[in-house]
């Protein structure tokens, strides 16, 4: 069942240790959000360049 819902929905399952942080989605999405603007502001690293 949890299978078949990760692939017919945007539902998606937690690890535990992640899950005691994270209580509810509302707290999900404020912390993807979060680090989605931080991620804007500080912009891409530089690419490594292959040894």
């Amino acid at each position: 069942m949890i299978a078949r819902l990760e692939r017919e929905s945007n539902v998606r399952r937690l690890d535990d240790d992640l899950a005691e942080l994270f209580p509810d989605s509302r707290s999900v999405n404020d912390a993807l959000r979060t680090l989605r603007d931080l991620a804007k502001r500080v912009g891409r690293p530089p690419r490594r360049r292959a040894a």
